[in-house]
C-alpha cells in the first residue's frame, strides 16, 4: 500500500471478504480480480480508517477460529454500522456484489471485468448483460420457473 504507509494483510482482506460476501476464497480468487479490489479498497480508505477496520477485523478473525456466531455477532456489530471506519464494511460488500469502487463519490464501475465478475450474477444466477452468456446450447433449456 502506498498513500497510508499502512500494510493492510492481504490474506485478512480475504477472509473478511469471505465472512462480509458469504462466498468462499476459492470463489473471491477464481474472479480474478482480487488484487484489484484489495488496491482499491486500501487506495480508497483514509489511513486511520483503514488501520482501524483492519485491526478490528485482525480481532474478529481470531475469535472466528473459537466461535464462528461470536465472531458473525462482532461483525454485525463494530463492522457493518456506517458510523463505523467510514461505511468500509459496506463499502467491500457493495464492491463484491456490485463491482463498484469503494469510494465516497459517485458511483463508479471498477472495471469491466469487476462488472462481469460481480457477484450480483452468480446470486441471481443469471450473467451479465452482453458479457459471459450462458454457453451453446442453453437456448433448449427452459429458464427457472417455466
Amino acid at each position: 500500500m502506498k498513500k497510508t504507509g499502512y500494510m493492510v494483510p492481504m490474506e485478512d482482506f480475504i477472509q473478511i471478504s469471505v465472512e462480509l460476501t458469504g462466498f468462499s476464497n476459492i470463489e473471491l480468487l477464481a474472479t480474478g480480480i482480487l488484487d484489484d479490489y484489495y488496491t482499491l479498497v486500501v487506495d480508497n480508505t483514509a489511513a486511520d480508517n483503514l488501520k482501524s477496520f483492519f485491526d478490528e477485523v485482525k480481532k474478529i478473525l481470531d475469535v472466528r477460529q473459537h466461535d464462528v456466531n461470536k465472531a458473525h455477532k462482532l461483525i454485525k456489530e463494530n463492522l457493518i454500522p456506517d458510523s463505523r471506519y467510514g461505511g468500509l464494511a459496506k463499502k467491500i460488500i457493495l464492491m463484491w456484489y456490485s463491482g463498484l469502487k469503494p469510494t465516497s463519490g459517485l458511483p463508479e464501475i471498477a472495471s469491466a471485468a469487476a462488472y462481469i465478475h460481480s457477484f450480483m450474477w452468480k446470486t441471481a444466477k443469471t450473467h451479465p448483460a452482453g458479457a459471459m452468456q450462458p454457453g451453446y446450447g442453453s437456448w433448449k433449456e427452459k429458464p427457472i420457473g417455466q
